[in-house]
């Protein structure tokens, strides 16, 4: 996508913002407040779905999905759909009861975004006043620390740098454990939360490698009408 093709999405999208010439526009931005700097919508993200499709993304104050604009660009650039997308957070997790941190980590060259060794103490993001401590040693690892986009694709852009580190997932699975987290936080407001799909790629992948996926489901927003 080209630079004035962007500028021209951002351009057609604050005139949205600012028209509300959609019905569904109206409806949203009565029940969520979309963060701006200096008065323009902050993007957090745009990103081509097809050849012909490209949504643009904007952070909702106070929650973790995303208020969506989806445009065509053939045969001309026009806004198609406004609707809520999820937020979303997918990263491999590997866990051991039976190692320590430093001998997990000997195992792989997979560079961790995030490391902890058994009874170190951390806190609950949704209890920040109560402290506990790891039950075993692991680390983790994200490509895409971006949640605003498609969730398919950051799946399976996840497993094939993944698939660099077959032989590494070899080793590890003698003492560890190791599956793909997903956090997915959509908005509730209309009563459809919306979906996803584990196409053959990404079950293909899994299988090879041998990772499980669990998937962790929250909804927020206040609903339409309250």
């Amino acid at each position: 996508m080209t630079e004035e093709i962007e500028k021209i999405i951002l351009d057609l999208s604050i005139k949205e913002f600012q028209e509300k010439y959609w019905g569904v526009s109206q409806q949203y931005l009565k029940v969520m407040e979309i963060l701006t700097d200096n008065g323009i919508p902050v993007v957090v993200n745009m990103e081509e779905i097809d050849d012909s499709t490209i949504a643009i993304y904007f952070p909702v104050k106070g929650e973790q999905f995303f208020y969506t604009h989806w445009f065509t660009i053939k045969p001309e650039i026009e806004l198609k759909g406004v609707s809520t997308t999820p937020g979303h957070n997918i990263s491999l997790i590997v866990r051991s009861d039976a190692l320590q941190k430093e001998e997990i980590l000997s195992k792989t060259s997979i560079k961790p975004t995030d490391s902890w060794q058994k009874g170190e103490p951390f806190m609950m993001n949704d209890k920040p006043n109560s402290v506990r401590k790891y039950k075993d040693s692991g680390f983790e690892f994200m490509l895409n620390d971006n949640p605003a986009g498609n969730f398919e694709r950051k799946v399976l852009e996840l497993l094939i740098e993944l698939e660099k580190y077959e032989e590494d997932f070899l080793i590890l699975s003698t003492d560890c454990f190791m599956y793909i987290s997903v956090g997915w936080h959509c908005y509730y407001g209309n009563s459809c939360l919306g979906g996803f799909e584990l196409d053959k790629n990404i079950i293909n992948l899994l299988n090879k490698l041998k990772l499980e996926i669990e998937f962790d489901l929250y909804t927020g927003g206040t609903p339409f009408g309250d």
